[in-house]
């Protein structure tokens, strides 16, 4: 009953989070396409990898605790994946954890972790998320990490919780065209930008780069609370119909050896008359 209210109120929360989230994806996707055509100094672009750099960033958001199923064991087994095709690469992998599971299944995996923020099972702000926005962005920039990426729990019902891995940086075209839609045929060279950037590009990335991150590691955290109290839920539920079967066995049993004994004791009672006749 704990588990479904604090559920409801978590998939409320990541509803309420996905429009933002969404529509600054979109705003990331449109100006990457003009990027091409912005005058922006290549170090500090967040359009392209970094040139030379040799390791990839991956955040792990994960419940604080366990009685939720099989969901951090399929969370931790999608970072393991990850980690794996990245070393494969050549690759150098920093992980991020955000919740004590992912904190913890970092160091039992010997992976290097690189820094942990605490994940709050309560009510969550994006002032909570911006330390860690802030790490990845300025690692970025500076030419640390070639690339940054997240893997959570994407919260689709009470049933189904479903481990996402994202990119969020670089902001190329393909990491952001991670939503499923499809871009009408053409050059995307040849558009121009519909936005327009004043008082220049380089400063306007610079104020929006944070809030973009921020609402993604937000959306992020919102969902793997409700993923985490759904899939509580739904364990808990199942433990105690598993409780109640195994209690009605243990009466039936216990039923069929008390009327095996009260069976046992008249046929000694009868077989002692018989014999005192």
């Amino acid at each position: 009953m704990v588990s479904a209210a604090k559920m409801r109120r978590a998939q409320i929360a990541a509803a309420a989070s996905r429009p933002y989230a969404d529509l600054s994806r979109e705003l990331a996707r449109a100006v990457a396409l003009a990027a091409e055509n912005m005058n922006i100094d290549e170090g500090q672009s967040v359009f392209l990898p970094k040139s030379g750099a040799k390791t990839a960033a991956l955040v792990v958001i994960s419940p604080n605790r366990g009685q939720v199923g099989a969901l951090n064991s399929n969370l931790l087994a999608t970072m393991r994946d990850f980690v794996i095709a990245q070393q494969k690469l050549g690759m150098n992998i920093e992980i991020i954890a955000i919740g004590n599971k992912a904190r913890d299944g970092v160091l039992r995996a010997g992976l290097l972790l690189e820094a942990e923020f605490t994940k709050s099972d309560k009510a969550v702000s994006t002032v909570d998320i911006r330390p860690a926005a802030k790490l990845l962005i300025e690692n970025f920039l500076n030419g640390k990490y070639v690339s940054v990426s997240m893997v959570y729990p994407q919260y689709v019902s009470t049933l189904v919780q479903r481990p996402t891995t994202q990119q969020l940086l670089p902001f190329d075209e393909d990491a952001l065209d991670g939503d499923g839609k499809e871009e009408p045929p053409g050059d995307n060279a040849d558009k121009e930008s519909p936005y327009i950037f004043e008082p220049d590009q380089g400063d306007v990335l610079k104020m929006l780069l944070p809030r973009i991150i921020e609402a993604q590691l937000y959306r992020a955290v919102l969902e793997t609370n409700a993923s985490e109290h759904s899939a509580r839920m739904v364990m808990m539920k199942n433990a105690t119909e598993a409780a109640s079967d195994l209690l009605d066995d243990l009466k039936l049993t216990y039923n069929r050896l008390r009327q095996a004994n009260i069976t046992k004791e008249l046929a000694e009672i009868t077989a002692g008359r018989i014999a005192m006749e």
